[in-house]
C-alpha cells in the first residue's frame, strides 16, 4: 500500500536511529495536473495561480506520510509539534518531505491560546 511505497522511499534517507525529540515536518504534495487542461490553465496551476481544491484532502494525505515515518524517521507520530502542509500541482505527482529535530525553546510566533 501507500505507507509501504512511502517507508521504502524514506529508508535510504532515515538517521541510523529514529530521532527522540520533538520533530518539525514540512510535507509537500504535488498532485497532477489533468491530461485534458489547456495549456494556460497548466502554467496557471504549475505557477500556484490555480490550486486544487479536489480530493484527496491534505489531512488524508498528511496521515498516511505521519503513519510511514514511524520508527523509521522518529519513534512516534506525536513527536510531531510543528506541522506545515502544502497541497499543489506539479508536472508530476510526488511528496517532499522534510524533518527536522527541532529544540524545545524555539519561539514560533504563538505566545498562548488566544493566537491559534
Amino acid at each position: 500500500g501507500d505507507k509501504e511505497k512511502i517507508q521504502w522511499q524514506v529508508k535510504p534517507f532515515a538517521p541510523k536511529e529514529p530521532l527522540k525529540g520533538p520533530i518539525e515536518l514540512s510535507i509537500t504534495f504535488f498532485v497532477p495536473i489533468p491530461k485534458s487542461t489547456s495549456g494556460v490553465r497548466r502554467r496557471q496551476m504549475i505557477n500556484r495561480v490555480i490550486l486544487p481544491t479536489v480530493k484527496p484532502d491534505e489531512d488524508n494525505l498528511a496521515y498516511i506520510v505521519t503513519n510511514a515515518l514511524k520508527k523509521i524517521v522518529y519513534d512516534d507520530d506525536n513527536q510531531v509539534c510543528v506541522k506545515h502542509v502544502y497541497k499543489f500541482y506539479g508536472d508530476e505527482p510526488k511528496t517532499v518531505i522534510k524533518v527536522r529535530e527541532i529544540a524545545t525553546a524555539e519561539k514560533f510566533g504563538v505566545h498562548d491560546e488566544d493566537d491559534i
